[in-house]
């Protein structure tokens, strides 16, 4: 059944296994990021036990931009975002959740369409050379298959190890959709322009804990991470990311107020 199947997709991205709240996924046989060199980069966390949930990625100063799926069950006030750092060890900048905003197109059953969703701040982000807003793309600009992308993250380095405290990033291909259509066949999962397909043939790529995270092209956050089969990178199935600028209508919609 098609639902069974986007529901286990999206589920084995984001499960940690130990706490229920802990639905997410690490960046596989990536590298240490610098401090400094995604301002944007975020983890969303439970407020009550610090706990990464998924990635994120700061649009303005009072939104960030993630996964939908990262936030299906939760309130706002279950959210507490860490931004400045690349070692949650040494949280440099705490804010809180006040709002929760996803598509009315979004539905939890077929999560892995849509995924997009912004957190509303209750304070605003003090900008500096840590911290600040990313340069999303044009109203449904695209990028072309074969450019390599980088996508950083919290999460898991592989399928059995815990999400990682430093921040990771590692670089993969963009993909014609036609590839992720074949490579998924099975799961018949059919997707549409509003997706990015990307893949490494190095199994390099994302795991739990790095959904809602940033797709980077040339500097341009043109994809939120949401998710890849069974096996993290370490398969023969692509990453899939949300693509920002089929959404920047919606977006703006909520920056812009």
């Amino acid at each position: 059944m098609a639902f069974s199947w986007a529901f286990l997709l999206y589920v084995l991205l984001v499960i940690q296994g130990s706490q229920a709240f802990s639905r997410q996924k690490r960046i596989v046989k990536g590298v240490d990021a610098k401090l400094g060199e995604f301002p944007y980069q975020v983890s969303i966390q439970n407020a009550d036990s610090n706990y990464h949930h998924c990635g994120g990625i700061i649009i303005d100063q009072y939104h960030v931009l993630t996964a939908g799926h990262c936030l299906d069950g939760f309130l706002a006030e279950d959210f507490q975002v860490i931004s400045g750092t690349t070692d949650l060890r040494k949280p440099t900048f705490k804010n809180y959740a006040a709002a929760i905003h996803v598509p009315k197109t979004y539905d939890q059953q077929d999560s892995w369409k849509d995924d997009i969703a912004i957190l509303k701040m209750s304070q605003p982000f003090i900008f500096n050379d840590l911290v600040g807003p990313a340069y999303l793309p044009r109203k449904n600009e695209e990028v072309r298959a074969s450019t390599p992308a980088t996508v950083p993250g919290f999460g898991r380095t592989s399928e059995h190890d815990q999400t990682s405290k430093v921040l990771k990033k590692t670089t993969i291909n963009i993909e014609d959709l036609s590839f992720c259509n074949e490579q998924y066949k099975k799961s018949k999962l059919n997707f549409r322009d509003t997706q990015i397909c990307a893949y490494s043939s190095e199994h390099r790529g994302i795991c739990k804990g790095d959904s809602g995270g940033p797709l980077i092209v040339s500097g341009k956050v043109v994809g939120i991470t949401s998710f890849t089969n069974a096996g993290c990178a370490d398969s023969s199935y692509p990453s899939v990311f949300t693509k920002i600028s089929k959404y920047i209508d919606w977006i703006n919609s909520y920056v812009q107020n």
